[in-house]
């Protein structure tokens, strides 16, 4: 009697554990049950903190949906709350916030963007490219995709990508920290381009330099076989 009344508190102790549960998440845990959001798996997810601890080979899941189950109600309070984990500075909180907004109906290009601008202050720079490039596909013109992508190129060294987005942002909406950092773009461009120039003569230098001293070796090989006939 006493193990069937733990299996029985035990088996309303799961079932209390799955009402818990967010719409949002069952939807995403029927949807792959052995990936979730923030690092892990489902069952040993650490929310918050795990969010903190992801790589950029962890990236958060995108919507899927063919509209036909979308809460935008719902929706819409998750991204109001991601909003304000965002300006508050809580972003790992908010990345999970506008994740739950994503996985529940159709996202705007907006909202892709602030979850990129947020994993980009992790340095969670693939994931921030990946949110960028969708929500570019959705408005070519968001100039806080492209400004964030050109971020992203940025600290991960792909200058001349980075000086491409940077350009494309200010000539949609003038930034002032985009302006700072597509001049030092720009600068960092023309310097790798001189480099490559100084390397390009030098090799030039060195290929005509062997070029004389093989023509000079030739000539002098010609001379002394001349003079022993």
């Amino acid at each position: 009697k006493h193990e069937h009344e733990h299996e029985h508190a035990h088996d309303h102790s799961k079932e209390k554990e799955e009402d818990d549960i967010p719409a949002w998440k069952k939807k995403a845990m029927d949807a792959d049950p052995t990936a979730c959001p923030f690092g892990g798996s489902w069952n040993t997810e650490a929310s918050v903190d795990a969010t903190a601890a992801t790589t950029d080979d962890d990236l958060p899941p995108m919507y899927s949906g063919d509209g036909s189950s979308d809460d935008f109600e719902k929706a819409t309070e998750a991204k109001m709350a991601g909003s304000d984990l965002k300006s508050s500075g809580n972003y790992a909180a908010a990345i999970e916030k506008y994740t739950e907004a994503i996985l529940l109906a159709e996202p705007s290009a907006l909202l892709l963007a602030n979850r990129a601008h947020c994993l980009f202050r992790l340095d969670r720079h693939a994931a921030a490219i990946r949110d960028c490039d969708a929500a570019l596909e959705r408005n070519p013109d968001s100039a806080k995709a492209l400004r964030i992508r050109g971020e992203c190129h940025v600290k991960t060294g792909r200058y001349q990508k980075a000086l491409g987005d940077l350009s494309a942002a200010q000539s949609i909406d003038f930034d002032e920290e985009a302006a700072r950092m597509l001049k030092e773009t720009t600068a960092k461009c023309r310097e790798m381009d001189a480099e490559k120039v100084k390397a390009k003569n030098e090799e030039e230098d060195r290929l005509r330099k062997r070029a004389e001293e093989i023509k000079k070796a030739q000539e002098e090989a010609r001379r002394e076989a001349e003079e022993e006939e």
